[in-house]
């Protein structure tokens, strides 16, 4: 509630803001939050990590069901610089900075069989400090990604 008090009969003193000081004001610090809130998620490497082990799951997935839709063995070709499919002629590039972490060789190649099966493995995502895994169960098939 605004408080008033008079000076004479003709003039009023207001104190306080208007509706619209008001919603200006809350107007300006929503867009400066916003754009605050998109630069730290933007920049935030546990994100991108989270979100690129998210991609290459459900890529994953969509392989293994494919190859049981369809009866047909597909395979997911892995390597530093993205990965690519057998069946579907799609590639995906990694975000930048984000690194596959393989000690054996510099590829690794993931099957899915017409019974859903597949040869397994552990993919390891790295950027930064920070690693994500993505685990293909060899005898089910089943992909998935431990928290």
């Amino acid at each position: 509630m605004v408080k008033m008090r008079t000076l004479s009969k003709d003039k009023v003193l207001q104190k306080g803001v208007s509706l619209v000081e008001l919603l200006a004001v809350l107007a300006i610090l929503s867009m400066a939050a916003a754009s605050a809130a998109s630069l730290v998620r933007a920049t935030s490497p546990t994100m991108v990590l989270k979100s690129t082990r998210a991609m290459l799951e459900n890529d994953l997935k969509a392989a293994r069901n494919t190859a049981l839709a369809k009866g047909i063995q597909l395979s997911v070709q892995i390597d530093s610089t993205g990965y690519r499919f057998s069946e579907r002629q799609v590639s995906r590039a990694w975000p930048k900075g984000v690194t596959v972490i393989d000690e054996a060789t510099q590829a690794i190649e993931v099957i899915f069989f017409e019974d859903g099966s597949s040869n397994g493995g552990v993919v390891t995502l790295s950027k930064g400090q920070q690693e994500a895994q993505v685990i293909i169960n060899a005898i089910s098939g089943r992909v998935h990604a431990p928290s």
